[in-house]
């Protein structure tokens, strides 16, 4: 067994390959629950949510009085929840742009405009499990040294 671990390929493929189950473990638990993390920064409430649409990042603007307050309820640099599957409301959003699961809404309110940008599951865990099988399956490269040439001894004498 640890033979077939010898070599950058093996180990990255099985990386690679951990990385896939975790997103595919997130895909399949975003139909039946939604994981919300919160993350206030100088300009904006930022908001990642793992929900049936996919990976969706809201960053929500906000005037730095608002952060000012959103700041005195924070007492950690983050938060993490968890919610049932809700229908991501995107009335009043307009849509940017959409390419294969992949949107980009934009929304402006007063001086501010919000965002939102969602990045489908399928997205990340099929190349990750295309790469995986490929690194973990090929057969590795023979290292082919070269030789050195030895020195004849007699001559130059």
């Amino acid at each position: 067994m640890g033979e077939f671990f010898k070599g950058w390929r093996r180990k990255v493929g099985s990386l690679t390959l951990v990385l896939a189950l975790v997103f595919m473990v997130g895909w399949v638990r975003s139909f039946y629950v939604s994981d919300v993390i919160l993350f206030p920064t100088a300009n904006a409430m930022n908001t990642w949510i793992s929900d049936k649409h996919g990976l969706v990042w809201l960053a929500m603007g906000q005037t730095n009085e608002e952060h000012e307050e959103q700041m005195k309820e924070f007492d950690v640099p983050f938060v993490i929840a968890v919610a049932f599957p809700q229908s991501l409301d995107l009335r009043g959003w307009k849509l940017k742009s959409s390419f294969y699961g992949f949107e980009f809404f934009e929304r402006h309110r007063h001086e501010l405009t919000d965002r939102v940008q969602i990045i489908p599951y399928w997205s990340l865990t099929i190349p990750l499990t295309v790469i995986s099988f490929w690194l973990l399956l090929s057969k590795p490269n023979k290292s082919t040294q070269k030789k050195i040439a030895e020195p004849v001894t007699g001559e130059g004498t």
